[in-house]
């Protein structure tokens, strides 16, 4: 007798169609949802019916927005222009006049970050908090975060700073769009003060240095005059050269009286002597004329005298010049800071909105219904994949051991 067994006859398999491989997949899905239509419209009816509900229950909202323009800020100039008389020609003068301040650009985002900073938040919410309705038993962070999810503020590279708020109520959006817009103005005009004020500082400090450095050179000129006895070197020299030119006329006039007397007298002469003592009398006056041209400065040292006493006189003087330019300066800008005008202009001021910025229905509602379609799908798949697991003989053993499990924990927690 033959043991062995008998050869098993392998079938061939029924080819599949091509054209099927790709369709397999979609015709499951479509029956699954054929399976489970049921489900998948109750969850689209409770989806949309929670959308509805959602819809009719939020409160309305509104939206507001003020624009403001930052305009160029002149860049802090620490120098002033000082006229020096006639050392300042006209082309350095029309020069001076024609060059205008530089300008530096605007800032948004200085704005932008100062606005939605914290201090600002909180001032805004004790001045808005009873308009708002912010819960008071919130913390702080919550408080400032509240506030700034109502704020939005943008800015354009060209200057245009745009505050839009979202409130509940049409004239508390725009009065804390507004309120948003004049703390920005408040801030421009405090930096303007400090920067002012800055620069008066510096334009102090120069002017100390100035008024230092004028003090030494009046001293120095002071102990000059005094040492050569000189007041006015010019109307000094301008009489002495007088009364030489006057006492060289009057020499000359004695000599020729001498020449004359001599013609006819001699020397020993009562009146020849008279003159020749009168001659000797002038000279000496006439030298110690030119020993002191100004002062007690001889002929010889009047050049050099001249040229220091000119030297000095234009260093005094152009210090005093510089001094009452930094001093001019220096009041201009205590004024300025007493005014400042900022840079920030409001354009365009907030005014309520009668028309309501949200809810919008089309994104409420289709936000619901994209929720239900993916809860309905993802339900679809797990109903599906727990009957497919009870059909296959292979995971019976592991669905009767998690059912074994669960009824054993259930009972034990009874």
């Amino acid at each position: 007798m033959d043991d062995r067994e008998p050869d098993t006859i392998q079938l061939p398999a029924t080819p599949r169609s091509p054209t099927a491989a790709w369709q397999a997949p979609l015709l499951d899905v479509l029956c699954a949802a054929l399976r489970r239509k049921w489900l998948i419209l109750a969850c689209f009816v409770i989806g949309g019916s929670l959308g509805v509900l959602n819809y009719l229950n939020t409160p309305p909202y509104y939206r507001s927005a003020a624009v403001g323009a930052l305009l160029p800020r002149e860049k802090p100039t620490l120098d002033a222009s000082v006229s020096i008389g006639s050392l300042e020609t006209s082309e350095d003068a029309t020069r001076r006049s024609s060059s205008a301040p530089l300008m530096l650009p605007p800032d948004p985002e200085l704005y932008t970050e100062l606005l939605l900073s914290r201090s600002v938040l909180e001032l805004l919410a004790v001045r808005f908090g009873d308009r708002i309705a912010i819960n008071a038993n919130d913390r702080s962070d919550e408080l400032v975060s509240t506030i700034r999810a109502m704020i939005t503020v943008s800015g354009s590279e060209q200057g245009l700073l745009t505050v839009s708020v979202t409130a509940p109520a049409p004239d508390v959006a725009a009065d804390l769009a507004n309120a948003l817009l004049e703390e920005g103005r408040d801030a421009s005009r405090l930096i303007e003060r400090q920067m002012v004020l800055q620069q008066a500082g510096y334009l102090e400090e120069a002017r100390r240095s100035a008024q230092a450095t004028l003090d030494t050179h009046e001293e120095r000129f002071k102990a000059f005059c005094q040492q050569h006895q000189i007041h006015d070197p010019d109307r000094q020299s301008e009489a002495s050269y007088r009364s030489i030119r006057e006492m060289e006329a009057v020499l000359d006039s004695r000599r020729r009286e001498l020449a004359s007397a001599r013609r006819f007298l001699t020397d020993e002469h009562q009146d020849v002597q008279r003159i020749i003592a009168e001659i000797a009398e002038v000279e000496e006056r006439l030298g110690d004329m030119r020993s002191g041209i100004a002062g007690s400065v001889g002929e010889a040292e009047m050049a050099a005298l001249m040229i220091e006493f000119d030297r000095l006189q234009n260093l005094v003087q152009r210090q005093r010049d510089l001094l009452a330019a930094l001093s001019a300066e220096a009041d201009l800008f205590r004024i300025r800071a007493e005014e400042p005008s900022g840079n920030l202009a409001v354009i365009k001021p907030a005014v309520p909105s009668s028309r309501k910025a949200g809810p919008s229905k089309k994104r409420t509602l289709g936000l619901a219904l994209f929720l239900s379609a993916f809860v309905a799908g993802a339900l679809t798949i797990l109903l599906e994949q727990v009957r497919a697991a009870r059909d296959d003989s292979e995971l019976q053993p592991q669905i009767d051991e998690l059912k074994s499990l669960w009824k054993l924990r259930r009972d034990s927690a009874a």
